[in-house]
């Protein structure tokens, strides 16, 4: 007996309620069970049942059933004009039948034989059509996003969990897709939370009301995960490109959003005279709003610039919320203008050509997150800056201010730091000697995160002050969430003399290793998430870590030939509670998976050109997997046997295709 229960989008205990109709005992039989909330599937198959994710259309069925409906069930090529606007129509659906199907009637309905032109123009008003709640067009696709934003939850947490969705969507179309970035803009705007709720997203980072509403969101299957981390983390999230054009274009139409692209304001971004709020700008021109207007904007995007013209920084007298992220003509002169909006509280200037910070930043007194990665390396940090008393997240390649390196523990400017400073994330800076790092360590003691880099070969000097520094966060009550060293080829043999319980959540280090520190394999090693980066060692080295029973992600980049030469043996009583595990080399090592190894293992990563160390059938042996990543380089016959190996599998893991993976 089989019986299917389609769609099933109900509370949990009426699932249990309709499970207990069934017998238990005595009966030969299986149930089906589909549905869209994550939660679902997972308490539904809590009685050794499994979770097989629904795998999309390919694009050779897609187009089939496309043409099919279209042009009929003789159909089996089209003209080459109709072929380049059925690519943007496949590439848009991503394989979701159904919405294949209502486009391909709305394509049927076009005057006359179906042009590419009249694909290009469906394509390019997706969301006007999924909006448009008069005609028949796409109903069967709207009402699964409908479907999909009935949240059994009060009035007030829904609409919070539908103005998260706005942010993003508009994060993703302007290709910002990383979870804590996401969090961090959110808290940010503020609008998708109350000021309370802000200040305890503020004090509690990941754990806090925005990520809750974000979860709720992959647990409906309306964001995908991506890169999923320690402890099911999510590092990146994806929305499908239909819901996508769905909520652009009802964020617009609300007036929750202006959007201009290259100097054109989108048609259906509400009454052109209403006040200019949230702006989001992209492609050739910036200068798209009149100079009048830019007083009254608070939010404001620009991506993807290639023109000549900025906007008016200084017009933007009321902003809040700066992002020009990979912006090339932001420079110097315009982060002077930048450092005179009085009321700025997100700062974006990653991937920009600023190469200087000025100390009359040190005028924004509300800004709680500045983000300056990938652009001038080591840029100068003014002591008025770091003591700025709202900033939370500092982010970029900085050098310390020089009078830290000049002043002991009791000077008035350390104590300076320890009253003002309320840093959490300071990822990072360089060091050269001490140049006030101990002051850094000691006196922020609300920093939770620490990034720093190091490229030379500076002697016992340096070594003599982290290790104390480093040690005092290193345990119990005062220590860091998460610690980033990064030395390059030099050694970072001065952890052996850092004393555990290690009490810190997360471990990355670059640089070179005679052993594993002592630390990692005594008593109290509490860290979840561990990445090593050209350390050096050999697989047997390395597979000691296999003793770490609460490590739930390991990253392994390793290039040396006495680790891709040798052999790395996960053992049967292994890695207990490890749910990620990431290669990134030039060739796997040969890779031996005992039967009990990983018990628990839901994510494996393979960023390697070569991966025959590894046999596809090792698969089996891991009995949880959901997910294996691999490089986009990978020749067709092995991904072939990868996709073979995951229709064995009792789970199906899905196979992704990635290009590699960002630390």
């Amino acid at each position: 007996m089989v019986v299917v229960i389609d769609d099933l989008a109900t509370e949990v205990h009426e699932w249990d309620a309709i499970k207990s109709a069934f017998p238990t005992e005595g009966a030969d039989g299986r149930i089906i069970v589909t549905t869209r909330i994550q939660s679902m599937a997972t308490r539904c198959s809590s009685n050794g049942g499994c979770v097989h994710q629904m795998q999309a259309l390919d694009m050779t069925d897609s187009k089939t059933l496309f043409l099919k409906e279209v042009f009929g069930d003789t159909c089996t090529s089209c003209t080459p004009d109709f072929e380049t606007g059925l690519k943007r129509i496949l590439k848009k659906c991503e394989g979701w039948p159904v919405a294949l199907l209502d486009i391909a009637h709305l394509v049927k309905r076009s005057h006359g034989t179906p042009t590419g032109a009249d694909c290009r123009n469906i394509c390019a008003e997706l969301g006007s059509h999924l909006d448009c709640h008069q005609t028949r067009d796409l109903a069967r696709t709207r009402q699964v996003i409908v479907d999909s934003f009935r949240f059994n939850i009060s009035k007030k947490d829904d609409e919070r969990l539908r103005t998260c969705l706005l942010y993003a969507s508009i994060y993703q179309k302007f290709d910002r897709t990383k979870w804590k970035s996401l969090l961090r803009r959110l808290s940010a705007e503020g609008n998708s939370i109350t000021p309370t709720q802000f200040e305890e997203l503020l004090a509690k980072g990941e754990n806090s009301v925005a990520r809750d509403q974000i979860e709720e969101l992959f647990n409906r299957c309306i964001i995908h995960r991506r890169d999923i981390r320690q402890n099911s983390r999510v590092k990146s999230y994806q929305i499908g490109p239909v819901l996508l054009e769905f909520m652009i274009c009802k964020q617009a139409c609300r007036n929750f959003i202006t959007l201009i692209e290259n100097g054109q304001r989108q048609p259906y971004c509400g009454k052109k005279d209403s006040a200019v709020r949230q702006l989001y700008l992209s492609g050739k021109t910036a200068r798209a709003v009149e100079e009048d207007r830019l007083s009254s904007i608070r939010s404001l995007t620009i991506s993807d610039h290639d023109g000549e013209e900025l906007v008016d920084f200084e017009k933007c007298k009321m902003l809040r919320v700066l992002d020009v992220e990979n912006c090339k003509k932001v420079e110097d002169t315009d982060l002077q203008k930048i450092c005179k909006l009085l009321y700025l509280n997100y700062l974006n200037l990653r991937g920009t050509n600023v190469k200087t910070l000025p100390s009359k930043a040190a005028k924004l007194h509300y800004l709680q997150i500045l983000d300056m990665r990938e652009t001038s390396a080591n840029i100068e940090l003014p002591m008025e800056v770091l003591i700025l008393g709202q900033l939370v997240h500092l982010f970029g390649r900085f050098k310390l201010p020089p009078e830290l390196s000049k002043v002991g523990t009791g000077h008035t400017l350390v104590k300076l730091l320890e009253r003002e400073s309320k840093l959490k994330t300071f990822a990072g800076f360089v060091l050269d000697g001490c140049n006030g790092f101990q002051h850094i360590m000691s006196a922020i003691t609300t920093l939770r995160k620490v990034k720093f880099w190091s490229r030379s070969t500076q002697g016992n000097k340096l070594v003599q002050c982290l290790v104390p520094s480093l040690q005092k966060r290193f345990t119990e009550d005062s220590a860091l969430d998460s610690l980033s060293i990064d030395f390059g080829n030099d050694s970072i043999d001065f952890l052996d003399s850092l004393q555990g319980p290690c009490a810190l959540e997360s471990i990355k280090l670059h640089g070179k290793l005679t052993r594993l520190p002592d630390f990692f394999l005594k008593g109290g090693f509490l860290v979840r998430e561990l990445q090593l980066s050209k350390t050096g060692l050999s697989c047997e080295d390395l597979s000691d870590l296999q003793q770490l029973d609460l490590l739930l992600y390991l990253k392994l980049d390793e290039d040396s030939l006495v680790f891709v030469d040798g052999t790395f043996t996960f053992q049967s009583d292994g890695f207990k509670s490890l749910k990620g595990l990431c290669f990134e080399t030039p060739k796997l090592p040969k890779i031996e998976v005992m039967e009990g190894a990983m018990p628990v293992l839901e994510s494996l990563q393979l960023f390697s050109q070569n991966i025959q160390g590894l046999d596809v059938s090792a698969v089996k042996c891991l009995h949880h997997l959901k997910e294996v990543t691999l490089r986009s380089s990978i020749d067709a016959q092995t991904m072939r046997f990868w996709e073979d190996e995951a229709k064995k599998h009792k789970n199906r893991p899905t196979i992704v295709v990635a290009q590699s993976q960002n630390t």
